[in-house]
């Protein structure tokens, strides 16, 4: 009646046993990563904080303050940029 040996067995099951580990694991990783989040906010204003402390500088760049428009831009690079220029927000460095 079974006359298949236990060594053929285990080679039958190989193949589907790996499969669901590799299945688990992507699993796992995917909800795990998924939890997973970054908030630089605190890490911006902390550095903000130290380059005014160290060089004195006020324009630092800030991802949560809105973008120049394009006159200022345009005043800002109408005499060009040199590593003395004033910052992008029109402190000096």
């Amino acid at each position: 009646m079974f006359e298949t040996s236990c060594k053929e067995n285990v080679e039958v099951w190989r193949p589907i046993a790996r499969a669901w580990r590799i299945v688990l694991t992507l699993v796992c990783v995917g909800t795990l990563s998924g939890c997973a989040q970054v908030k630089p906010q605190a890490d911006f204003a902390r550095t903000r904080q130290l380059i005014g402390d160290r060089i004195g500088a006020g324009a630092v760049y800030d991802p949560d303050a809105e973008a120049l428009s394009a006159e200022e831009i345009e005043t800002t690079l109408a005499d060009g940029i040199s590593a003395r220029s004033q910052g992008v927000r029109g402190d000096p460095v």
